[in-house]
């Protein structure tokens, strides 16, 4: 998933309204604090001018989630002749379709507190096919409906914890990150489309030996990025099928699966006398601190207090 950033519209500020004290915190343009790319998402952490004059804003590439994390503005948009107008506030969502309709846009703060976001990028491949494989329908007749200050308890939730991994991005939060893009697609066709789509529940269960297989795979593969089309790949199934079959054969999210096997190991290697930075790699993290905080919290113990109470 490439996106080119030229579709960004440069926000125009209203400087007259700005109160703040400081002027060296207003800022003229959106700063990008953190960016991740990964094979479904786009994840990126914004901070926003508190005003901007009205102005065009261009249609996005991909589809877009934004979730308002602080700050609150008086919001007006323009479209189609019609103009809305929002009092947002913080946790309130905003959902663009891809290559829609441009509309303009402008806004006030209410207050001095800086504005964040949290905005997801939702591969549109993925969206299609995710449409074809559970509801049987055309990719291209997918309407999404868009929508500014939406309240979506799923979404917001969602969008808090790809935040939280987004502190400490590895690569073995890729199959988290395609479970949780997965999810977006799913709920957006349910929720957030013109016409009613009826999701196909997956039906029967994974054959003994495709499940003997995926869990094979997983077990020689937990030093690397183990993404959902791996695993539903060995399994013969379609992603969205596969999460399912597996959690109702195991118990487990494949995620949840693919983490307890990875405590496992690292409990094992920890107990073997294995250094704290060379156990993290060989159970797929590259980042040690990231490693620590997921092993206290699957074990209660930090790896070396493990490894004391071991030896």
């Amino acid at each position: 998933m490439e996106l080119d950033f030229n579709y960004a519209t440069s926000l125009q500020l209203d400087l007259s309204a700005t109160n703040a004290a400081n002027q060296a915190d207003i800022i003229s343009q959106t700063n990008i604090g953190q960016q991740e790319q990964f094979s479904q998402l786009l994840l990126q952490t914004h901070r926003e001018p508190l005003h901007i004059l009205p102005q065009l804003m261009k249609p996005v590439p991909e589809t877009q989630l934004i979730m308002l994390l602080s700050g609150a503005m008086k919001m007006k948009l323009w479209q189609h002749g019609k103009e809305y107008k929002y009092q947002t506030k913080p946790g309130d969502l905003f959902l663009t379709a891809a290559h829609g309709d441009s509309y303009e846009m402008q806004w006030n703060s209410n207050n001095e507190i800086p504005i964040h976001t949290f905005q997801i990028y939702l591969n549109n491949d993925l969206l299609a096919k995710t449409a074809e494989s559970t509801c049987g329908i055309d990719p291209g007749s997918v309407n999404l409906l868009e929508g500014s200050c939406l309240t979506d308890p799923f979404l917001q939730q969602l969008a808090y914890a790809l935040k939280s991994e987004l502190k400490n991005p590895d690569s073995a939060t890729q199959l988290f990150m395609d479970s949780a893009a997965q999810l977006i697609a799913i709920h957006l066709l349910k929720r957030h489309c013109r016409a009613q789509h009826q999701i196909a529940e997956a039906t029967g269960r994974l054959p003994e030996l495709r499940l003997r297989q995926v869990k094979d795979y997983i077990s020689d593969h937990l030093h690397l990025s183990i993404s959902l089309n791996d695993l539903a790949s060995v399994a013969c199934v379609s992603p969205f099928h596969f999460c399912r079959l597996f959690k109702k054969a195991t118990g487990k999210s494949p995620n949840q699966y693919v983490i307890i096997e990875r405590m496992n190991k690292a409990r094992n290697l920890l107990f073997a006398g294995s250094p704290v930075s060379d156990t993290a790699i060989a159970v797929g993290y590259h980042s040690t601190g990231h490693f620590t905080n997921t092993f206290r919290r699957h074990t209660g113990f930090l790896p070396l207090q493990y490894q004391k109470l071991a030896t």
